[in-house]
């Protein structure tokens, strides 16, 4: 199992908290206690999350996450593979325009949260081969939305 940090461009600093990279080749269980609002992308593998409504993600989902106020366990496959960032409060507003309490302890698909331009931009990072790549493209990504909102 692997778990890796990397941090984002300087004009991102303090809208985005960090970019991670979780793999694991086991089956792998977990809990999530309260955290700020992420972005996940499911590289590879399906993870389930349990919660008050339980769904299944596979490979390819781009889920966001809504800050958080209580724990969610999660299961992952053999193989599964993860990307994901941290969204600051003043990234979440900046970047997706929707107050956070209409999100709390929600998911949504990118797709029904950006414009499906972005979406397919963010799409580029499951085709990476390596996290720095994958942070080039989401940097350059929320840089746009910035210049562009």
């Amino acid at each position: 199992m692997a778990f890796a940090y990397f941090e984002p461009a300087p004009q991102l600093q303090g809208l985005i908290g960090s970019y991670y990279h979780f793999e694991t080749p086991i089956a792998f269980s977990d809990k999530l206690r309260a955290e700020m609002p992420n972005l996940r992308i499911l590289l590879s593998g399906q993870t389930t999350i349990h919660d008050d409504t339980p769904q299944l993600y596979t490979a390819g989902d781009m889920v966001l996450f809504g800050p958080r106020f209580h724990s969610i366990g999660l299961d992952f496959t053999p193989g599964s593979s993860v990307f994901g960032l941290s969204i600051t409060p003043e990234g979440w507003q900046q970047f997706f325009g929707i107050p956070m309490h209409e999100v709390t302890n929600q998911r949504l698909l990118l797709d029904d949260v950006l414009s499906h331009h972005y979406s397919r931009e963010a799409e580029r990072v499951r085709e990476c081969h390596d996290p720095a790549s994958m942070v080039k493209i989401l940097d350059a990504l929320f840089t746009r939305i910035l210049i562009e909102r």
